[in-house]
């Protein structure tokens, strides 16, 4: 199961987290909503050297990579 964990903040801003089972511990994709509309989001994979940042054009765009990326990191993981 992929879902997202939000988290809002005072000034607007606001982040999802994506929970998986079966993602490796150490992996993570979050997304950030600015407060000013832009959108931008950071996956982590198999260590410090894997860190990769997003920017996307919307909040959903954003949420459907992150869902596409954690499917395929849990696939892998299984293939390891």
């Amino acid at each position: 199961m992929i879902d997202f964990f939000e988290t809002h903040f005072p000034d607007g801003t606001m982040s999802a987290r994506v929970r998986a089972d079966g993602l490796p511990k150490g992996m993570h994709y979050c997304v950030t909503l600015w407060s000013d509309g832009k959108c931008t989001a950071r996956s982590q994979a198999y260590g410090n050297g894997s860190v990769r940042y997003y920017t996307h054009r919307t909040y959903e765009a954003a949420l459907a990579h992150a869902y596409a990326w954690a499917k395929r990191k849990v696939a892998e993981s299984k293939h390891i």
